[in-house]
């Protein structure tokens, strides 16, 4: 991971991505190890085709929202 903020809900930096799949697609999303809480947006199986894999676009907007 690359310049992620601490989770929202706990504060612990121990963060994780990868893809849960919903109705056949792969959506990216991040996992927090502190308090169980999974982040990932409305969408963003469409993130996800060819060589991209969609964490940017994640990781992008797990960094913009509010502290």
């Amino acid at each position: 991971m690359s310049e992620e903020q601490a989770c929202p809900f706990c504060g612990s930096e121990v963060l994780y991505e990868g893809y849960h799949n919903v109705d056949g697609f792969d959506m990216p999303f991040m996992f927090c190890n502190g308090c169980k809480g999974m982040f990932t947006v409305e969408g963003s199986e469409d993130w996800v085709h060819g060589n991209h894999d969609g964490m940017d676009d994640l990781r992008a907007a797990w960094n913009r929202r509010a502290k």
